[in-house]
């Protein structure tokens, strides 16, 4: 496991390819991982950033998400 923060886990793999199918090889560990975590009930949530727009000419702010 590379890390443990609030917002996620990060885990790192080493893994033997044969040329030219590393990247077939890492969409079938990252299906297989997603498999695995809905097979779980795990969801991975997307981020979420909140933006206040203030006009100083107005009390009102504006909230994007």
């Amino acid at each position: 496991m590379q890390s443990l923060d609030a917002d996620g886990v990060v885990v790192r793999l080493a893994v033997k390819t044969v040329p030219l199918q590393q990247w077939a090889v890492t969409r079938e560990l990252c299906r297989r991982a997603k498999d695995a975590l809905d097979a779980g009930g795990i969801d991975i949530p997307f981020p979420q950033r909140t933006i206040w727009l203030r006009d100083e000419d107005s009390e009102t702010a504006l909230s994007a998400r």
